[in-house]
């Protein structure tokens, strides 16, 4: 009897030990995961800062600049107050105001103005990335007084005793971001230019 109860100590002293010992494994696990968590948390928040560092910095790579489309407006601008200058150069005559040799002559005035040198600038502008039936035209000096006139880009017209001069083309013009030397997705966007021009007897404009 008394062996059987000491062998039940030694049992019995074993399993508080054994029990001892997991909760010294349980709170060891406990401790390394209080570390291992914020670590592993910190390294995840890094690696998202960083790939969205990069990401950025590949996205502002591939910006089409706005630059290239204030430069345009200011372009068409310029564009517009040559125009207006040789439109009425072109309808100061002293024909006689009427529905056929007036406009005639208003139209042969205007077109032999736009071919001389100093009306380069304008012919540059239209004819820069011109889209004509879907397709850009390239053409060279001498072709492009012609293409004006047989494509009515500028048509004259005489409605209730007003003279009327409209304009209409399209332009493409594909914009690209300035940095070069990331990724790029270059974007091609279309412009229209029409206006309407009327001239009353005294030679005065409004644009409709």
């Amino acid at each position: 009897m008394e062996s059987a109860k000491m062998r039940y100590k030694i049992t019995g002293n074993i399993i508080k030990f054994k029990i001892h010992e997991k909760n010294i494994m349980k709170s060891k696990k406990a401790v390394f995961m209080e570390i291992y968590l914020p670590v592993l948390t910190l390294a995840m928040c890094f690696l998202v800062i960083l790939m969205y560092y990069h990401q950025s910095k590949a996205v502002e790579n591939s910006l089409v600049s706005p630059y290239s489309l204030i430069e345009m407006q200011g372009k068409a601008k310029l564009f517009e107050m040559q125009e207006k200058m040789l439109l009425k150069s072109a309808v100061d005559t002293n024909l006689e105001w009427d529905e056929t040799s007036f406009v005639q002559a208003v139209q042969e005035k205007f077109y032999s103005e736009l071919e001389k040198d100093e009306q380069k600038e304008l012919l540059d502008f239209i004819f820069s990335g011109l889209k004509f039936n879907n397709k850009i035209i390239s053409l060279n000096s001498a072709e492009r007084i012609q293409f004006l006139k047989k494509n009515n880009i500028y048509s004259f017209s005489f409605e209730s005793g007003k003279l009327k001069i409209s304009r209409n083309f399209e332009k493409e013009i594909t914009l690209r971001a300035e940095n070069k030397r990331g990724r790029n997705f270059p974007v091609i966007a279309d412009f229209n230019y029409s206006r309407n021009y009327l001239y009353d007897i005294g030679g005065k404009y409004f644009i409709e």
